[in-house]
């Protein structure tokens, strides 16, 4: 019985350690995704403004 109990709470804190790491990997792709269409906005409205000046 302890040796099972051992085993569920290796289990969960391998859980909780590997989903810990997956959603750091998960929000640094998502600032990366955010930050490439923040610049992609950035130069369509650079642009934008370039020709409405010339």
């Amino acid at each position: 019985m302890s040796h099972l109990t051992a085993t569920k709470l290796r289990f969960e804190l391998f859980h909780r350690v590997y989903s810990g790491l997956f959603f750091v990997h998960n929000s640094q792709n998502y600032r990366r995704e955010r930050n490439r269409i923040r610049h992609r906005e950035s130069q369509r409205r650079y642009r934008s403004l370039s020709h409405s000046v010339s």
